[in-house]
């Protein structure tokens, strides 16, 4: 992938189990982020460690009106909590609750929704 070892073993092991897929939301994410970096070699590196990932995955994720559906009501439920997490947060986390899959993130906000799997590979 990107250089880092310890990423690469843990998505080369849910490849072979589970396959990997993103969320079209995610994908806009780093899109954004590639976007906003001034044209330089780490730029070019980064987009090209990215676009390869992209091949790995077995598919990317649309938000489909099942994915909608599933938003409102996650999104009307944090906000009834007091704890609403980020917009592209609850679309990611929505596609994940709808298509059954885990979240892979250290992003603790997933933490708070429910029947959702979180994999953080940071964590031992």
């Amino acid at each position: 992938m990107a250089g880092n070892a310890a990423l690469d073993t843990y998505l080369a092991k849910l490849q072979s189990d589970t396959g990997l897929f993103t969320s079209v939301v995610a994908e806009g994410e780093v899109r954004f982020g590639l976007a906003r970096l001034a044209a330089s070699h780490r730029k070019r590196a980064l987009t090209t460690a990215f676009e390869a990932v992209l091949g790995s995955l077995h598919g990317v994720l649309e938000t489909t009106r099942a994915v909608a559906r599933e938003y409102g009501i996650l999104k009307a439920s944090r906000w009834a909590t007091g704890r609403p997490i980020g917009e592209n947060d609850i679309w990611i986390a929505s596609t994940g609750r709808t298509h059954g899959l885990a979240i892979l993130s250290s992003d603790p906000d997933f933490a708070q929704v429910p029947h959702l799997r979180v994999e953080d590979w940071f964590s031992p």
